[in-house]
C-alpha cells in the first residue's frame, strides 16, 4: 500500500471518529517523532523489568537462567559442524516446490512429444492411404476396369481388349482427321463421327442418347468453314427444323387419334406453326380467324424471315398480348400463338400448350431475336437456369436441350460425367472444337460448374477429357492414342507437347514414335514426322529431351538431344554424367561409357566437335579418359593407369613439366575435371607408391643405375603431386594434402 492510499484510508475514518465522540488529535511530524521515540524506550525498559522478574521466579525454583543462555550459545557454535551438506528432504520447502516445478516441465514436454509423435504417425499413415488409394486407382486404370472415367469390358477384373469395334472405328477417324491436316486438307469429321453412330452395331437406333447425338446434329448444319459468321444462325435454324419435323411425324403417326383442342381454331393455327409450316398456318388464320386481323397481318410479317418484318410482327402484337395477360379471355393456344409470334415475354410458358421438353426448347428457340433480352446468351441463360435442378434427374432430356440451344459445354460437360458415354463426350467435344465452336480451358482440371453454377459461362478442358478416355489404352495402342492428342488443336501447344511426352515416354516408344540416329549418322524419320511439321518434331523431341534430364532419365535425354540436333546438349549431359561416375563397377556406368565412346567416335567422324566450343570437347575427351585411368586403376595395372595420365598432362608428371603453369592450367579445367581432381590425385599417387613398393624389394645389394633412376623418377613424381596439391590446396578437401603427404614420405 502507498502512503497516498494510507492517506486516503485515513481521511475517510475521520467522520466515523467524529461520530463517536473522540476528539481529534492534530500533531506535527515533529510531534509524531518524539512521541513514538518515547514509546520505543518505553517499552525496552518494560521488556528488561519483565526478564529480571523471569530470572529471579526461575531462580526460586532452582533453573539458572545464565547458564541455559550459555548452552544454547555453545549449541549455536557447533551447528555448522553438524549440519546436513543437503537439505533434509522432509523439511527442505524450497527444493520440493524447484522440484515439483521441474517435473511438471518435463511432463509437458514429454506429453507433447508424444502427441507430436502420434499426430505425426496419424498423418502419415492417413498419407500411404491417400497414395495407395492413388496408385491403386492408376493400377486399376491400367489394368482396363472400369472407373468413372471410361469404359470397359470386364472379364475377371481385366479388359482383354482395351478397343471395342467402336472405338477402332473412332479411332480410325481420328487418324484420317490428323493426316489430312498434316496436309492442310479440310476433313468432314462430324458427319463421319455421325455415320459411325448410326451404323454403331449393337445400339438400339431410339436410344436416347444416339438420338440425341445422330438425328440432331444433321439438322444443325455444320460447316466444313470453321469461321463461317452464319454459322451460329443456321445451327438455330436446324435445330428449330429438328424440333419440327419431329412434331410433325409425331402428327402424322396420331392422325387417327383425337387431337388435343381439334374444336378450338387457334390450336389448328398453332399446330401448323409448331410443324413449321407458317405458310399452313396462315392458310388456317385467314379461314378460321377472319376477325383477327392485327394477328393475319403479324404473321404474315412474320413469315418474311427478314429482321425489320418480324420486329413489326412483334410491335403489332404487344398491346394484344398486354390485353391477353390482363384479361385472359382467350384459349391458351391464343395466348400460344401471340407468344411465339410476337416474342412477347420469354419468361412466360404455358404448361397446358408447351407439354413436353421438344415444346418448351422450340418456343424458346423461337423467342431468340436481335433485342437485349431475346439474345441467344440471354435465352441460353435463361434454360440453363430453368433445367438445372433436372439435370440428374432428366439426363438425356438436358443433354439434348443443351445441344439443342447451343450450349454446347454443358452438353459436353454432362455427357461426359456419364461414365458409359465417355467416349461420345469425347469425340462430340473433339467435333466442336474442330469447328470452332467449343470455350475451352487450358489452365488446370475441367469444371462442371456447367452444370452446378448455370450462371457462369462453362468451359471444356478437351485436352484432359480426351487424357481420360486415352489411358484406357494408350499403352496397348499408342499410335491410336496419339493421333487423339493431335487432334486436339492444329498448333503444337503446350498442352500438346506434354501429352504427347507423356506418352511417349511412358509407352517407351521414343525410337519408333520420334525417331532415331542410326550408328551410321543416318536419321530414321519416327511415326510422328507423317503428321508433324519438322520444327514441330524438333520442338516436341526437345521438350522430351528435357523432361529426361529433369527427372534423371539421362540416356534417353541425350539420345533425345542428339535427334534434336543440339549436340552440345548432348555432349553436356554426357559430361555432367561421368563427372559422377568416374569410380564403380556398376552396370549404369558401363552403358554410360559405352554410350560416351559411341558419341565420341561418331562425332569425331561427323566432324560435329568442330561447332562446339573447344573447352566441352576437351572436357569430354578428358573425362572418358580418366574413367579408363580409373578403370585401369581398379585392376591394379598401375603402369597403364601412369602412362594415360602421362599422356593427358593434368598433373606435372613430365621432369620438364612447370608445376605453376600445370596449376594455372587447373584452373582453366571445366568444372566436372575439377570437381574429381581430389581422387585423380590421391589414385595417381597410389598407383606411384604401388609402383614404387613392387620395385623396391628388389633393391638388396648393389643397385642397378636403371633400376635407382626409376625409383628416382618416382619419388620426383610424388613429391611434384604433393606441390601441385599444395598450389591448388584451396579447391581440394582438407586432408588430400595430407593423405599425399604421408605416401610420399613412405616412399623416401
Amino acid at each position: 500500500m502507498s502512503l497516498q492510499q494510507a492517506l486516503q484510508q485515513s481521511l475517510q475514518l475521520i467522520p466515523e471518529v467524529h461520530a463517536r465522540s473522540f476528539p481529534p488529535i492534530q500533531r506535527g511530524l515533529y510531534q509524531i517523532g518524539e512521541q513514538t521515540r518515547l514509546l520505543a524506550n518505553k517499552v525496552a525498559r518494560t521488556g528488561a523489568v519483565d526478564r529480571t522478574k523471569a530470572s529471579s521466579l526461575l531462580a526460586k525454583k532452582g533453573f539458572d537462567p545464565e547458564r541455559a543462555d550459555h548452552d544454547l550459545q555453545a549449541l549455536s557454535r557447533t551447528k555448522p559442524s553438524f549440519e546436513p551438506l543437503e537439505p533434509l528432504a522432509e523439511t527442505d520447502l524450497e527444493g520440493r516446490l524447484q522440484h515439483e516445478h521441474d517435473m511438471i516441465i518435463l511432463t509437458a514436454i514429454e506429453e507433447s512429444k508424444q502427441l507430436t509423435i502420434q499426430d505425426f504417425e496419424d498423418h502419415l499413415n492417413q498419407s500411404m492411404l491417400a497414395e495407395w488409394e492413388t496408385s491403386k486407382h492408376e493400377l486399376l486404370q491400367m489394368l482396363g476396369q472400369r472407373t468413372g472415367l471410361y469404359t470397359g469390358t470386364i472379364a475377371g477384373g481385366l479388359e482383354t481388349d482395351p478397343l471395342s469395334p467402336s472405338m477402332v472405328a473412332c479411332a480410325d477417324i481420328i487418324t484420317r482427321l490428323t493426316a489430312d491436316r498434316s496436309q492442310q486438307k479440310p476433313f468432314p469429321l462430324c458427319t463421319e463421327l455421325l455415320r459411325e453412330a448410326q451404323h454403331r452395331p449393337g445400339v438400339d437406333p431410339s436410344a436416347t442418347a444416339h438420338a440425341g447425338w445422330t438425328d440432331a446434329l444433321p439438322h444443325m448444319c455444320f460447316s466444313e468453314e470453321r469461321r463461317d459468321p452464319a454459322l451460329q444462325e443456321r445451327m438455330l435454324t436446324g435445330a428449330l427444323g429438328f424440333l419440327e419435323q419431329q412434331y410433325a411425324a409425331f402428327i402424322r403417326r396420331s392422325a387417327t387419334a383425337p387431337i388435343r383442342g381439334a374444336d378450338d381454331p387457334w390450336a389448328l393455327v398453332f399446330y401448323c406453326m409448331r410443324c413449321g409450316d407458317f405458310g399452313a398456318a396462315l392458310e388456317q388464320a385467314r379461314a378460321l380467324l377472319p376477325h383477327e386481323a392485327t394477328f393475319l397481318q403479324a404473321l404474315e410479317e412474320y413469315r418474311d424471315t427478314t429482321v425489320g418484318a418480324r420486329h413489326r410482327a412483334q410491335e403489332r402484337l404487344r398491346s394484344s398480348w398486354a390485353r391477353l395477360v390482363q384479361r385472359p379471355t382467350g384459349s391458351d393456344y391464343q395466348m400460344a400463338c401471340h407468344l411465339a409470334v410476337g416474342r412477347c415475354d420469354p419468361t412466360h410458358l404455358i404448361n397446358s400448350v408447351f407439354a413436353t421438353w421438344q415444346d418448351y426448347v422450340w418456343l424458346k428457340l423461337r423467342m431468340v431475336g436481335p433485342e437485349a433480352e431475346h439474345s441467344l446468351s440471354s435465352i441460353q441463360a435463361q434454360v440453363a437456369k430453368e433445367w438445372a435442378p433436372s439435370a440428374a434427374q432428366y439426363p438425356w432430356p438436358y443433354f439434348q436441350i443443351m445441344l439443342l440451344t447451343l450450349q454446347f459445354e454443358r452438353a459436353v460437360l454432362h455427357l461426359s460425367s456419364m461414365p458409359e458415354h465417355l467416349a461420345d463426350g469425347v469425340h462430340f467435344a473433339l467435333a466442336l472444337a474442330y469447328y470452332g465452336l467449343l470455350r475451352e480451358q487450358t489452365d488446370g482440371a475441367p469444371t462442371q460448374q456447367g452444370v452446378e453454377h448455370p450462371s457462369a459461362a462453362p468451359r471444356v478442358n478437351t485436352a484432359l477429357l480426351v487424357r481420360q478416355y486415352v489411358r484406357a489404352f494408350a499403352r496397348t495402342n499408342p499410335r491410336e492414342s496419339l493421333h487423339y492428342y493431335l487432334a486436339l488443336s492444329q498448333n503444337l501447344d503446350t498442352v500438346r507437347l506434354s501429352l504427347i511426352r507423356d506418352l511417349i515416354l511412358e509407352t517407351r516408344e521414343a525410337d519408333a514414335l520420334l525417331g532415331c540416329i542410326q550408328a551410321d549418322g543416318n536419321r530414321q524419320t519416327g511415326y510422328l514426322g507423317r503428321f508433324l511439321a519438322p520444327q514441330d518434331m524438333q520442338a516436341l523431341t526437345t521438350h522430351c529431351a528435357l523432361y529426361c534430364e529433369a527427372h534423371g532419365r539421362y540416356a534417353e535425354a541425350a539420345k533425345l538431344f542428339d535427334l534434336a540436333g543440339d549436340h552440345a546438349k548432348v555432349i553436356r549431359v554426357l559430361v555432367n554424367q561421368l563427372c559422377q561416375h568416374l569410380r564403380g563397377s556398376s552396370s549404369e556406368r558401363a552403358s554410360l561409357l559405352a554410350m560416351a565412346l559411341a558419341f565420341l567416335q561418331m562425332y569425331r567422324r561427323m566432324a560435329v566437335f568442330a561447332r562446339m566450343e573447344p573447352g566441352l570437347e576437351h572436357a569430354f575427351v578428358v573425362l572418358v579418359n580418366l574413367a579408363s585411368f580409373f578403370d585401369y586403376f581398379a585392376a591394379g595395372q598401375w603402369a597403364e593407369a601412369l602412362a594415360l595420365m602421362h599422356d593427358l598432362g593434368l598433373l606435372p608428371l613430365d621432369p620438364s613439366a612447370s608445376i605453376e603453369a600445370k596449376a594455372d592450367s587447373f584452373r582453366l579445367l571445366d568444372e566436372a575435371i575439377r570437381r574429381n581432381m581430389a581422387d585423380v590425385l590421391l589414385a595417381t599417387m597410389q598407383c606411384l607408391y604401388s609402383l614404387y613398393g613392387s620395385l623396391k624389394p628388389q633393391v638388396m645389394g648393389p643397385v642397378a643405375p636403371s633400376l635407382e633412376q626409376q625409383l628416382g623418377e618416382l619419388r620426383n613424381q610424388a613429391q611434384a603431386l604433393v606441390t601441385f596439391a599444395g598450389a591448388i590446396q584451396a579447391q581440394l578437401p582438407g586432408d588430400t594434402s595430407a593423405q599425399l603427404v604421408r605416401m610420399a614420405v613412405l616412399m623416401n
